[in-house]
């Protein structure tokens, strides 16, 4: 029988308050720009592309929380755990290709066509009016895929930690976004980004300095020390190690990851 770590109050407590924090946030940033920075969101290019003033530390804050998927972050833990160390490796490698190889393209077709406000749009102008609409058909397909799996993978978290029902779960996660983003547009996502971003690596650190430096595991050599003596056979591991790198199960997460 699971247990249950948090409450079902808890559980909506915590994803209706993020929602609403976030929805100030975004509404006071919105207030600021349109004040002192000349940014309106009621305008269709502020909205759509940001105004094209976006800066570095913004894309990269975007960038780096676009990839970290609540299924990436959640399930490559998870299966490290049980398959080991081999997993996260090869799964980091196998997405940091696919984030490089983005990011060339996307500063590749910017330098190519500046004024675009969509990939749909370089299709158009590239390839005609077949491709673009095979290519609305494919994109549709791909972020209806992409966000029923994101919104799924954290419902199935949150019900697991508080026993809150799967579907008001799955509706809630997304509402907050959907707000914020109907409110303040592209910026506010590159904002948000920024929040997760750094909410994210804070808690990522902490969480490990506050493992390694626990008396039950007595730091790196006393985690290693731990794992040798754990009596786990991984079946498909070079010697059922967790701590090997020739490992069966280990790839596979990661070939139908990518």
């Amino acid at each position: 029988m699971a247990v249950e770590l948090l409450s079902q109050a808890t559980g909506h407590g915590v994803i209706i308050g993020l929602s609403i924090l976030f929805c100030l946030i975004i509404l006071a940033a919105v207030r600021i720009q349109k004040r002192y920075l000349s940014e309106d969101s009621d305008q269709s290019e502020m909205f759509m592309v940001a105004n094209r003033s976006v800066g570095t530390g913004l894309t990269c804050s975007a960038v780096f929380s676009s990839w970290m998927w609540i299924n990436e972050s959640v399930f490559s833990a998870a299966y490290t755990y049980k398959w080991g160390v081999a997993l996260p490796i090869w799964w980091a490698s196998g997405l940091s290709f696919q984030i490089a190889l983005m990011a060339v393209l996307g500063i590749v077709a910017k330098l190519r066509v500046p004024y675009a406000h969509t990939s749909l749009e370089f299709m158009r102008k590239r390839y005609g009016s077949y491709a673009h609409g095979l290519f609305i058909v494919m994109n549709l397909v791909n972020n209806i895929f992409g966000c029923g799996n994101m919104i799924l993978a954290g419902s199935q978290l949150v019900t697991g930690m508080t026993g809150m029902h799967v579907i008001a779960a799955a509706v809630l996660i997304p509402a907050g976004v959907v707000i914020y983003t109907a409110v303040g547009g592209l910026k506010a996502t590159f904002l948000t980004d920024f929040l997760h971003t750094s909410i994210a690596l804070i808690l990522l650190i902490y969480f490990a300095i506050a493992v390694l430096s626990s008396e039950h595991i007595g730091g790196p050599s006393g985690l290693y020390e731990k794992v040798m003596a754990a009596d786990d056979y991984i079946e498909g591991n070079y010697m059922g190690s967790l701590l090997s790198f020739k490992s069966k199960s280990g790839m596979l997460p990661v070939k139908s990851s990518t």
